[in-house]
């Protein structure tokens, strides 16, 4: 367990406080410093071993407190506000830390907060609790996106959507022709799709590029769109709505929005994405309907 003010003990060294946790269970002192000296360095201590608590600011009072915990290894670590006397520079930069550790040891964290743009920026998986009782469980994306009740809704009133919400959450699906399409077979999809554009897409479902019905219109019918198209921004749907901010913003048409094996999931233009950074109701829908 990391606690809110790190319950150090100040007559103990660095080293020693990192290892209370095996000296309590028995552990030989020599088997207990070395684990010690490992996970110190893990959450870059290395060099503090002799200092005193007395000698260390309140992040690295933190750490040694994290320290502490990793040393006997456990496969869960509760952590019970463990930031919340830190100033913002400290805490946001053991965050980092944090997310930094969860990947490279691959335990399971337990956090408890009163921050929600820390539960934001921390949890896989979100627990929203009233008077005792779990209100909401989710993703932060569905925490945001679709809150169950007026209180989520209020909880959340402040939070950052754009460092949170993954472009893929959002994206619109988008009609889209094969490279090889004639002109004339183009525009006749696009009649039916009732769409006045679509993206261009190659035999695997990968984005080439964009084309609109008035292009398609003032060229020869049996002309190939893989001719015609202009290129088209990419971005994959995995990263957040402020990463596609600069892409979407730079031009005027809609930006790709691709999986992991780089094919077509939808699209997201200027419209939506500020659709979904202020929480427009249907805002996917709207974006469809605006863009036909």
């Amino acid at each position: 367990m990391v606690f809110q003010h790190f319950g150090l003990f100040g007559h103990r060294t660095v080293l020693q406080n990192a290892a209370y946790g095996l000296e309590i269970k028995g552990v030989s002192r020599k088997e207990r410093e070395q684990r010690a000296r490992d996970v110190l360095d893990t959450v870059g201590l290395s060099g503090w071993e002799n200092r005193y608590p007395s000698e260390l600011s309140g992040g690295m009072k933190q750490r040694v407190g994290l320290a502490r915990a990793l040393a006997s290894d456990p496969q869960i670590l509760f952590f019970d506000e463990p930031f919340s006397a830190l100033d913002p520079l400290i805490r946001r930069d053991l965050q980092d830390e944090l997310l930094r550790l969860a990947k490279d040891i691959k335990k399971t964290f337990i956090f408890i907060t009163h921050d929600m743009a820390e539960a934001l920026k921390l949890g896989d998986r979100i627990i929203i609790m009233k008077d005792g009782q779990i209100v909401q469980v989710g993703t932060p994306e569905e925490i945001l996106l679709h809150p169950v009740d007026d209180y989520v809704r209020r909880f959340t009133a402040d939070a950052s959507r754009a460092h949170i919400v993954r472009v893929g959450t959002v994206a619109s699906e988008s009609k889209s022709i094969s490279v090889e399409t004639s002109a004339f077979d183009a525009v006749k999809v696009l009649d039916d799709s009732g769409n006045d554009s679509a993206i261009i897409v190659d035999s695997h479902g990968r984005p080439l590029g964009y084309i609109n019905r008035s292009k398609l219109l003032s060229v020869g019918h049996n002309d190939p769109v893989g001719s015609l198209h202009v290129p088209v921004p990419i971005i994959s749907s995995d990263r957040t709505l402020h990463d596609a901010t600069n892409l979407v913003m730079d031009g005027n048409n809609p930006v790709a929005v691709i999986d992991s094996e780089g094919r077509l999931v939808g699209v997201v233009d200027t419209r939506l994405l500020l659709a979904a950074l202020v929480d427009l109701p249907d805002h996917r829908k709207e974006f469809a309907d605006l863009s036909r």
